[in-house]
């Protein structure tokens, strides 16, 4: 079912701060079941996984993955937060400007899809303004 060996080639940086890593031929010797295999690639997927979240600054409470969706060569699918799940997320990391920022946000969005009707404006003659107006402005 899966094949004897594999061969990649990795390059590793001893220090994070180095420019380039160095090159290694790696071959991997596929001896182990197949249960050992699911618990090796369940390892990478949950660091796969958390990653995103570290990324998203949100960990869920619960979430189901597809094992596909984090498949080597695919993109981690993306779910947003619903504007509640965010609320939650920012009251409980006490972010003041970016819970200003989703109440703006959520505002605009309200303004947006309840347009008022517009209003007319009162046109002002000149000629009827009171002399006591012009001595206020002045």
């Amino acid at each position: 079912m899966f094949a004897k060996e594999t061969t990649v080639n990795v390059s590793t940086k001893i220090d994070k701060k180095q420019a380039q890593g160095k090159g290694t031929r790696l071959t991997i010797l596929w001896d182990i079941s197949e249960q050992q295999m699911q618990l090796l690639a369940q390892k990478a997927i949950v660091i796969k996984v958390q990653d995103g979240w570290r990324k998203s600054s949100f960990v869920p409470g619960s979430e189901t993955v597809k094992a596909s969706e984090v498949a080597s060569g695919s993109r981690a699918v993306v779910v947003p937060m619903t504007p509640a799940e965010y609320a939650a997320h920012l009251a409980a990391t006490n972010n003041v400007a970016a819970q200003e920022q989703l109440l703006a946000d959520l505002l605009a969005r309200k303004a947006l899809r309840e347009v008022p009707p517009k209003l007319p404006v009162p046109e002002v003659n000149e000629d009827e303004v009171d002399e006591g107006d012009e001595e206020q402005a002045a």
